[in-house]
C-alpha cells in the first residue's frame, strides 16, 4: 500500500492555512501524490532525485557529527594524519576504477533495452572484477613503494599508509557498484552503503576499539575504517 502525502499531511494542515491557501495546498499535495504513486518515467525520476537528495542530506549530517567525534577521540595531530591518509585512499580508489562507474551507466541501460543478456552479465561482472583487480595492483604497488622508501617517510605515517592501502580495492568496488545500482534505478542500494552505512560503521568500530582499550590513534581509526569499508562493500555486493 502506498501512503500518499495528501493522506499523511493533509489532515494536519491548520484550518487558517487551509482557508487562505487551500487551493495552492491542494495543488502541491496533488503534485506530491503524483510523485509518490506515479508509475511513469517522470515520477520515477522525481522519486529518485528526492531519495538521492535525502540520503545526501543525512550523509552530510553524519559526516559533520563523525568529524567532531573523531577529532575529540584522536586529538588534532592524530586526526590530521587520519584525514589526510583516508582522503588520499578515497581518491586513489576512485581513480583505480579507470572509468568503469561511468561506463556501466552508459552500457547497462543499452543492454537492458536490446535484451542482450550475455553482454549485460559481462559488463556487470567485468566492471567489478577489473576494478578490484586494478585497485589491488595499485594498493600493492603503493605498499611496495612504501616498503622500499620507508626510510624517507616520517615514521608516524608508515602504518597509517599501509592500512589505508588495504581499503583501496573495496573503495573501487563500491564506486563501480554504485554505478551499477544507478543503472537499475536502485538509488538506495547504490548510495546507502557509501554515504550512510560506512561512516556509521567507522564510528561504531572506533567506539568499540576505544572501549576495548586500543590506543586513540590514526592507526586505530584506519583499522576501524578497513572493517567498515570491507563490510559495506561486500554487503552491497551480496545485496
Amino acid at each position: 500500500m502506498v501512503f500518499e502525502p495528501s493522506q499523511i499531511v493533509g489532515p494536519f494542515v491548520p484550518p487558517f492555512l487551509r482557508a487562505r491557501f487551500g487551493e495552492r495546498i491542494d495543488m502541491m499535495l496533488a503534485q506530491a501524490d503524483g510523485i509518490a504513486a506515479g508509475r511513469d518515467e517522470s515520477a520515477l525520476a522525481q522519486r529518485t532525485a528526492l531519495l538521492t537528495f535525502f540520503i545526501r542530506i543525512v550523509s552530510a549530517l553524519i559526516a559533520y557529527g563523525s568529524q567532531v567525534l573523531m577529532a575529540r577521540w584522536l586529538g588534532a595531530h592524530e586526526y590530521g594524519i587520519f584525514v589526510w591518509v583516508w582522503v588520499a585512499a578515497v581518491i586513489l580508489g576512485g581513480l583505480a576504477c579507470i572509468g568503469f562507474p561511468s561506463a556501466v551507466v552508459r552500457f547497462i541501460p543499452q543492454y537492458r533495452v536490446t535484451g542482450d543478456g550475455a553482454a549485460l552479465r559481462g559488463v556487470i561482472f567485468g566492471s567489478r572484477f577489473y576494478s578490484v583487480l586494478i585497485a589491488s595492483l595499485v594498493a600493492l604497488a603503493g605498499m611496495a613503494g612504501l616498503f622500499l622508501f620507508e626510510d624517507f617517510v616520517t615514521r608516524i605515517w608508515v602504518l597509517p599508509l599501509y592500512l589505508a592501502a588495504v581499503c583501496i580495492p573495496m573503495l573501487a568496488l563500491g564506486e563501480v557498484q554504485a554505478g551499477v545500482a544507478r543503472s537499475f534505478n536502485w538509488v538506495n542500494i547504490g548510495l546507502t552503503p557509501t554515504y550512510l552505512v560506512r561512516p556509521v560503521l567507522i564510528l561504531l568500530f572506533m567506539a568499540v576499539a576505544l572501549a576495548q582499550g586500543y590506543e586513540a590513534s590514526a592507526a586505530t581509526a584506519l583499522g576501524s575504517t578497513i572493517l567498515a569499508t570491507w563490510f559495506a562493500s561486500i554487503g552491497q555486493l551480496l545485496i
